[in-house]
């Protein structure tokens, strides 16, 4: 597979997500130093690792995608429920660590991992069925 098999509209979609990827995971790296250089010396590891959900759920599945070919036409609605997915997980591992530094926690946190990894779930299933779905049209038609 190469990048010119994949449809032009799915290259800008990708690289779009990349980008998107890549400053949200610069943010919350950012945020994370900011909020430790006020947090009394007290660290969370739900706020260090922060940055990682959109650096490799994001940027690094993207940049997959792209290079190697896999996903020739992406379906927007699945890549956007993704999307809300790392959303998700970063949010409640932001929570999560303001939490763990405040000293407390609370049981709705489940919630955001929950349904993080739903979303990320029902993306992929979105954007596997969009996919088989187009191969079967143009299988039909040869």
């Amino acid at each position: 597979m190469s990048i010119s098999a994949i449809n032009m509209n799915t290259i800008q979609l990708l690289k779009r997500k990349i980008v998107k990827g890549a400053a949200a995971s610069l943010f919350c790296g950012i945020l994370t130093i900011v909020y430790n250089h006020f947090g009394h010396g007290v660290h969370s590891v739900y706020m260090d690792r922060l940055f990682l959900f959109p650096l490799l759920l994001g940027t690094a599945v993207y940049a997959l995608l792209l290079f190697t070919g896999i996903v020739k036409n992406a379906s927007e609605n699945a890549f956007s429920l993704y999307a809300c997915g790392i959303t998700t997980l970063t949010v409640g591992s932001l929570l999560k660590g303001v939490f763990v530094i405040a000293g407390t926690n609370s049981p709705y946190l489940i919630v955001y991992w929950s349904l993080g990894i739903a979303l990320l779930i029902l993306g992929a299933a979105l954007q596997l069925r969009h996919s088989i779905n187009l191969k079967k049209r143009s299988g039909c038609q040869n």
